[in-house]
């Protein structure tokens, strides 16, 4: 949720302006150089428009990157989308957007919507990656196969989302059997083709 604080006619008062609650989907297919993003309609009488501002690891304050204002009405949903073709290949982005009322007043930043664009000709990602049949700190992974995959990466972290390291490869079946003893260990897979590798799959946590 995002709101303004605004000062009506000297009285202080702290007025709610532009709820923002936005969902960033990604509608178009991420092997192209473009991202397209969509949202909920805001419902304030005096909305204006929107904005759309995108961060990277280099560049880590969100800039606008629509060249002028999304112009849209209240509860209009024919305006609530943007397609961001400035991106480049293999180049981790998030994008927010913000609600600019006709006084101009800007909205805070909506939730965030991250993506990594894989480079061109890049498998699929692995899906549904699992855990089972646990023994005597033997843990079991399989997931879906990818077909145009020539082997699978797994990688392994002791601290959720943190400090991952790739623990072995897979050039057979989409399983895997691996040993560990100590701490708790969070597990993820990407597969490889000629070179190139997907985006990673959901994480799992081991038992």
């Amino acid at each position: 949720m995002a709101y303004i604080h605004s000062e009506l006619e000297g009285v202080n008062t702290m007025k709610k302006l532009l709820i923002l609650f936005l969902f960033l989907l990604a509608v178009t297919p991420l092997f192209s150089q473009s991202q397209s993003l969509t949202w909920d309609a805001n419902s304030e009488s005096d909305l204006s428009g929107y904005n759309v501002y995108r961060s990277d690891p280099n560049n880590t304050t969100p800039t606008k990157v629509n060249p002028s204002l999304i112009a849209c009405e209240a509860n209009d949903v024919t305006c609530v989308f943007f397609t961001d073709d400035t991106i480049i290949y293999g180049i981790s982005y998030s994008w927010v957007a913000t609600a600019v009322n006709t006084t101009g007043n800007e909205s805070g930043f909506s939730n965030t919507y991250a993506a990594l664009v894989p480079n061109p000709g890049a498998p699929s990602a692995p899906g549904n990656l699992r855990e089972f049949n646990t023994v005597s700190n033997r843990f079991y992974l399989d997931w879906d196969l990818v077909p145009e995959a020539d082997r699978y990466e797994v990688f392994f972290s002791r601290k959720q989302q943190d400090n991952w390291y790739l623990g072995m490869f897979v050039t057979g079946p989409p399983t895997t059997e691996f040993q560990a003893t100590g701490q708790r260990r969070w597990a993820k897979v990407r597969s490889s083709a000629n070179d190139q590798v997907s985006i990673f799959s959901q994480i799992v946590a081991l038992k």
